[in-house]
């Protein structure tokens, strides 16, 4: 059967591959997550980015505020006073007012009492600072004596509260919103109809000032401010409508946006940011939104989400290419590190290998001196290979050594089987023949008697020395066999009549049951039978007085003979078997201590059989006997049939 080549994969390429995914994994993971996260991140960034410029541009109108507020708390001051300046006015034109509105009541009638010429003197004295100023108009109620007698005195510098260029929707809106605190009140359109800021101030006496700012400057901040491509600033007053936004159509018309997230937000006083549907270009868009702590604007910074996501997708883009050029490091390093790594591991295998083979001269040649670990390795099968070539060394000269004494116990057994087996045959024949002296004296009796116990002991040493002469044969694979067809039922015949006396002296009944058409089997007939006897021999020997000892044989169906020898004796243990198949082995019974044995029978039986290509199976049980059973190969024609 060929031999089956098993894949392997090269250390090189495991390297390789190691480092490889040792990049690859975490660079996906980083950019499955940059692609994945990149929008939120980036939107995130955007809402902390438009928060701050909202806050900032609050402050900047904050100050733009502030300063308007405080120019018209001194003029409202001086009015409230009756001494108000022109340098005063001169400062309010130069911060931007546009005129201031006086409204004069009496008992919440917003009648203004000037009935009297002292009055209307006094409120001359008031608005004589006016004169020449073109751009500065006092706009008051007042009867018609005092409506001639003003504009007599400025020369129409003067505007009656009564005068159709003041719509009464302006002059009753400055009313609703005066408080006794100046504050902004909301965009509205002036008598000019453009939108106009106007602050205002209830006075104790009740009458009220209000001094008017052009939304403009608001829209001219507005539009300086600019980020992304459509990113803007939007500017709304207290309720929401448009003070600065990129459509000037917004601006002029005062457009409400209170209905929008943000401006709502911002408008109730709230600072964060949020996404919401941005109408002004028909897109979504997040805004970050903040109020005027002065005036109380709302502020907005609004981008479109278009341009975040393109935004989002750059950086993606951009991590993507850093993450590519880092894969393409890692690679690199791999290979380098693989290099260096692999190269000596692959020289020591090659080392190895040829130390296998049998190459003892084989190195590792140069040893690496990076990384550490290597360089022992190296090191370490060097002088391994050192080590297998003196263990070489010495393996020969002890090979050599064992030949040697091999050779000389093959001439120690030719000269124990001659030196021994030739006058130990002669000590048993001449016992034979004075046992079979015919003398009938006391004395030829004693004769006969001392020669055949001469003659039982020289065949136990001449059956010792064989078992022993066997056993080394077969030790050194120098054993000779003569096989051929036998008659199994006819050995078994022979050793059950050589073992009927000893069977008899022991109290052991026999039985023997081989069927007559049982096949031969091949073997050798002279050791068979020094495997029957022997084991027959054991069951008899190791049988207490009244059991039995059987043989029987059977032929399976795997063109063999199997051949069983039982007995009911003493039995033995898994250990006690062992012991009993090993050479000079004896199993230490207090039943059996008293029998004789060298321990060389079942030993010397099993490997004769195997050596017969035959199969050698023990079972045995502590009280219950023991059971031998040899298989053989059936002989000639019959084993081919059965197979």
């Amino acid at each position: 059967m060929p031999k089956t080549e098993t894949k392997t994969i090269r250390l090189r390429v495991l390297f390789l591959l190691t480092f490889a995914l040792s990049a690859l994994l975490p660079a996906a993971f980083l950019a499955v997550w940059t692609i994945g996260s990149q929008v939120e991140r980036e939107l995130e960034n955007t809402q902390h980015k438009q928060i701050a410029l909202a806050k900032t541009f609050a402050l900047a109108l904050d100050r733009y505020a502030e300063d308007r507020l405080s120019i018209f708390q001194q003029c409202a001051q001086a009015y409230f006073n009756d001494n108000i300046s022109s340098t005063g006015l001169t400062i309010a034109r130069k911060y931007g007012f546009l005129y201031f509105i006086t409204i004069s009541e009496t008992n919440n009638s917003r009648i203004i009492p000037l009935d009297s010429q002292s009055e209307i003197n006094k409120r001359l004295r008031f608005y004589d600072p006016l004169y020449g100023v073109s751009s500065a108009h006092v706009v008051f109620r007042s009867t018609d004596t005092a409506r001639d007698t003003a504009i007599q005195r400025f020369g129409g510098s003067a505007i009656s509260m009564n005068d159709p260029e003041v719509p009464e929707p302006v002059l009753q809106a400055i009313a609703d919103f005066a408080q006794d605190t100046a504050h902004f009140m909301p965009v509205i359109k002036d008598h000019r109809g453009k939108p106009t800021i106007f602050i205002v101030q209830r006075g104790v006496d009740g009458s009220i000032i209000a001094g008017a700012l052009d939304a403009a400057p608001i829209a001219s901040l507005q539009k300086a401010i600019g980020f992304g491509i459509h990113g803007h600033a939007v500017v709304v007053d207290q309720v929401g409508k448009v003070l600065g936004h990129p459509r000037v159509d917004w601006e002029a018309s005062l457009k409400s946006l209170a209905g929008i997230e943000p401006v709502r937000l911002a408008t109730a006083g709230e600072t964060g940011a949020t996404q919401f549907y941005a109408p002004a270009r028909d897109e979504d868009a997040i805004a970050g939104f903040t109020r005027t702590a002065v005036a109380g604007w709302g502020v907005l910074m609004v981008r479109p989400l278009v341009e975040i996501n393109a935004l989002a997708r750059e950086n993606a883009s951009i991590a993507m290419t850093v993450i590519g050029t880092g894969v393409a490091i890692a690679f690199l390093i791999a290979w380098i590190m693989t290099g260096v790594i692999v190269r000596p591991v692959e020289s020591a295998a090659s080392a190895a290998r040829a130390l296998g083979n049998g190459i003892s001269s084989a190195r590792v040649d140069p040893l690496p001196r990076i990384p550490a670990e290597l360089n022992e390795l190296g090191a370490t099968l060097n002088q391994l290979a050192e080590r297998i070539d003196s263990w070489r060394k010495a393996a020969a000269e002890t090979l050599s050594t064992v030949r040697m004494a091999d050779q000389a116990k093959q001439e120690f057994m030719a000269t124990l089987s001659h030196e021994i087996r030739t006058p130990l045959n002669a000590i048993i024949g001449f016992g034979e023949l004075v046992s079979m002296g015919k003398g009938t004296s006391e004395q030829d009796i004693r004769n006969r008697d001392y020669a055949e116990s001469i003659v039982m002991a020289g065949r136990h040493l001449l059956h010792l020395i064989d078992d022993i002469l066997d056993l080394a044969a077969m030790e050194s694979g120098h054993i000779s066999l003569e096989t051929e067809a036998v008659d199994v039922r006819a050995i078994v015949g022979e050793s059950a009549t050589m073992l009927g006396p000893s069977a008899a002296e022991h109290g052991v009944s026999m039985s023997v049951n081989i069927p007559a058409d049982l096949p031969p089997v091949t073997a050798d007939p002279h050791k068979l039978r020094q495997i029957v006897l022997n084991l027959v021999g054991n069951g008899i020997k190791f049988t207490p007085k009244g059991g039995t000892v059987s043989v029987t044989a059977h032929r399976p169906d795997d063109g063999t003979v199997a051949l069983a020898i039982s007995d009911t004796g003493v039995g033995m243990t898994a250990d006690e078997i062992r012991t009993a198949l090993a050479p000079f082995g004896r199993v230490r019974n207090p039943e059996t201590r008293s029998e004789p044995g060298t321990g060389l029978g079942l030993p010397l039986a099993r490997r004769l059989i195997e050596t017969m290509d035959g199969a050698f199976a023990l079972e045995s049980q502590p009280g219950r006997g023991t059971t031998i059973t040899i298989t053989l190969p059936v002989a000639g024609p019959d084993n081919r049939a059965a197979g």
